[in-house]
């Protein structure tokens, strides 16, 4: 299984970061190659959703469903995919400072592999960590332009 782990300092308020982070209509407007997500469900772990998801990568279009599996408001959030491909996201959330918030993802994911696509499997695993930084910063601006037209 791959993983990626990353974080990223965050100039908002921890419950602001959370209830971001844990809307998954937001994946689109901030995860590059994530083209949707639709039929959202209330999920059976109290507070978060499942839902089915659309994301491009090497212009094929990967279908799945995800469905969180921990919630703990402020603090933790993991999705796990179960359609497709086998994935899990992990969202852990730390105060930082006065008013920001410490963002650490995790993204474990165990793509289908056979010996003579090794040389794509690591392309494959250059765009996604591509991909997840990407996806932090634009979190990152997102929220706390948000936070700033709040304040207004």
């Amino acid at each position: 299984m791959y993983t990626i782990k990353r974080s990223i300092i965050i100039d908002a308020r921890l419950d602001k970061v959370f209830d971001f982070v844990s809307n998954p209509n937001h994946l689109p407007e901030v995860w590059p190659n994530f083209i949707e997500v639709g039929n959202l469900t209330r999920s059976k772990v109290n507070g978060g959703y499942d839902y089915d998801w659309v994301y491009e990568m090497k212009d094929t279009q990967l279908k799945g469903r995800a469905e969180t599996i921990e919630f703990e408001q402020y603090h933790r959030l993991a999705v796990q995919g179960i359609k497709e491909t086998e994935s899990r996201c992990i969202w852990k959330l730390e105060p930082h400072g006065g008013k920001g918030t410490r963002l650490i993802f995790e993204l474990k994911y165990e793509p289908a592999e056979s010996p003579t696509e090794k040389k794509s499997m690591e392309q494959m695993e250059a765009e996604n960590l591509q991909q997840v930084e990407e996806m932090l910063e634009n979190l990152k601006q997102r929220v706390e332009q948000e936070v700033v037209y709040s304040a207004a």
